[in-house]
């Protein structure tokens, strides 16, 4: 995560991930703070839940901090593709002033059961592979934050 902000050209504040839930008491601490309705709860994994409050949890830090915004990527993000510092660069400079969230990558992985995953380096450019390449990022204004 260190290399990859550095790569950009970005400070860097480490958020520690939410562990997932995995004891009664984990699974009523979760309940009780009453952020996940019961009928949510009952259809997601202990793995999505540590990552909707590890999430939350960097969101709240990007409302806290003094920064107008904040780039949050998943400590398993991979910078991939040509010029990446550049491309982000460019899709900061183009945003409105009144701006709230930027989508800016998603999981590369195997397309609808092939060998074939498509590359960042170029629109639905195929390269033979099939193992996953996560490029979870997002940027947040923080009234975006607070939003979310």
């Amino acid at each position: 995560m260190r290399r990859v902000a550095a790569a950009l050209g970005l400070r860097m504040q480490i958020v520690e991930a939410e562990l997932k839930p995995e004891s009664d008491a984990d699974w009523k601490r979760v309940r009780n703070e009453g952020i996940f309705q019961s009928d949510t709860l009952a259809k997601v994994t202990a793995g999505e839940v540590a990552i909707g409050l590890s999430h939350r949890k960097a969101l709240q830090a990007c409302i806290n901090a003094t920064t107008t915004a904040c780039l949050i990527f998943e400590d398993d993000f991979t910078a991939v593709g040509p010029s990446l510092r550049e491309r982000l660069l460019n899709a900061v400079a183009v945003l409105p002033d009144d701006w709230n969230f930027l989508h800016l990558g998603r999981c590369w992985d195997g397309l609808c059961g092939s060998n074939k995953r498509v590359s960042p380096a170029a629109d639905l450019y195929h390269e033979d592979d099939s193992s996953a390449s996560c490029f979870h990022a997002y940027a947040v204004s923080r009234a975006g934050a607070k939003e979310l």
